[in-house]
């Protein structure tokens, strides 16, 4: 009985290999049979990935001779990381410059990453307080149109007509010059 199941097995396997051999033969000449735009396709993205594993290899490479130098490239590194640091914290939200150099400066002195520095109670609450400031200088207004025709020489001349003086000896010099002339 053993050797009955036995040899049924290995019929059973023989037929799954002629089944598998059959799949995979299909397969190939659907591919050799399909439109060249699939496998030009393919050479394309090949020779594409090729390119960009050339451009990563150079990059690879010039950064690590720019590790292994010291000295003067330091500086032009120290750069770069601080250009990086301020778009970090712009992504963050922190776009103000004096609120940057802050946060820059408290991550520095505590030895923090910038991370740490924004999820600090110290640096949050700061923050909130600079964009307080900012927003209530802001809500000031600094001249209107009123304003600017009252700091005009014609308005101060008409004013002058109903005994009014100007409020600065400046203007009142130009509203003079123009009684003169």
């Amino acid at each position: 009985m053993e050797n009955v199941n036995q040899e049924l097995e290995a019929n059973d396997l023989d037929n799954v290999n002629d089944s598998q051999e059959l799949e995979t033969s299909e397969a190939e000449t659907e591919v050799e049979a399909g439109d060249n735009d699939a496998g030009e396709r393919v050479e394309t993205q090949i020779d594409r990935l090729k390119a960009e594993k050339a451009i990563l290899k150079g990059k690879l490479e010039a950064y690590e001779s720019s590790k292994s130098k010291k000295g003067s490239e330091k500086s032009g590194n120290t750069q770069e990381v601080a250009d990086i640091q301020r778009l970090e914290l712009k992504f963050e939200g922190v776009t103000d410059s004096e609120a940057q150099e802050f946060v820059l400066d408290y991550a520095k002195t505590k030895g923090f990453s910038l991370s740490d520095a924004l999820s600090s109670r110290t640096v949050k609450a700061e923050l909130r307080e600079m964009e307080s400031e900012k927003k209530a200088t802001g809500s000031i207004p600094t001249s209107s149109n009123r304003t600017a025709a009252r700091d005009d020489v014609s308005y101060w001349v008409a004013q002058y007509a109903k005994g009014k003086i100007a409020p600065t000896t400046e203007l009142r010099r130009q509203v003079r010059k123009a009684l003169k002339n």
